[in-house]
């Protein structure tokens, strides 16, 4: 039986992939994939152009006492940096976990940044000038989240700017946040019980927060401060952030 598919024809003789063109074309195909899945582009995604600037320290799991031998064994274990210690973890969603295609949340149990303490912040940059409309936020049901959901974010923020020459006191005070007409974008309560106002019905782990004013203008800089979270002293447990917006 002949088959109207097209032949694939591989060359020896032809020239190597470039890795860094291949990666990138790879990136693409899985932001495609995952904006068709949500129906709208999620700007806080790595593979959608946007990065990490400043934050707040991540949990030290060799800080708490053990002795010097615990301390040498633990730090030597942390020479390949795991996830929950890498605050890029706030943009990317588990694709090797298999179900991201049917849970677009991405949120694995584990598959977070292990914020320091029960407070803090992350500013994020965007590829692009971007009209916030909604923010999107998540966690793991309590129920199979050590200690019942004690590191979920509770009371949280998100602040935006344009960066560029608005910006003062150079990168030390972009980090603490000192920058001209900076804007709350949103203000709200990270709940791990009951049904919250603008959450899923069936998947009341993700929670949506309407931007207040739907016509600010636009940012490309977007912090994250956590005020508080439910329980947990020593770290907070932070997944993948959403935003939906208009490209400006």
């Amino acid at each position: 039986m002949q088959s109207n598919r097209p032949a694939l024809s591989f060359s020896p003789f032809g020239s190597k992939p470039d890795p860094d063109q291949l990666e990138q074309t790879v990136k693409t195909v899985l932001a495609k994939i995952y904006e068709q899945r949500l129906g709208q582009v999620d700007w806080l995604l790595e593979i959608n152009g946007a990065g990490v600037e400043y934050h707040s320290p991540s949990f030290n799991p060799c800080k708490a006492g053990g002795g010097v031998l615990h301390q040498v064994r633990c730090q030597i274990s942390l020479q390949t940096k795991p996830v929950q210690l890498m605050p890029s973890t706030l943009l990317k969603v588990d694709w090797s976990s298999g179900n991201w295609w049917s849970d677009p949340s991405g949120a694995m149990l584990g598959n977070c940044w292990a914020m320091n303490a029960s407070a803090g912040y992350a500013t994020l940059r965007l590829r692009q000038p971007v009209r916030p409309e909604t923010f999107v936020m998540q966690h793991v049901p309590p129920a199979i989240s050590p200690g019942q959901g004690g590191s979920a974010p509770h009371r949280f923020r998100v602040v935006g700017w344009l960066a560029g020459d608005k910006a003062v006191g150079g990168a030390e005070g972009a980090a603490q946040g000192k920058v001209m007409e900076q804007r709350v974008l949103v203000e709200g309560e990270y709940q791990i019980s009951g049904l919250a106002v603008g959450s899923d019905e069936l998947m009341r782990q993700i929670q949506y927060f309407p931007v207040k004013q739907q016509d600010q203008e636009a940012v490309n800089r977007v912090r994250l401060e956590i005020l508080s979270n439910h329980g947990k002293a020593e770290y907070t447990c932070l997944y993948h952030m959403r935003m939906y917006g208009a490209p400006a």
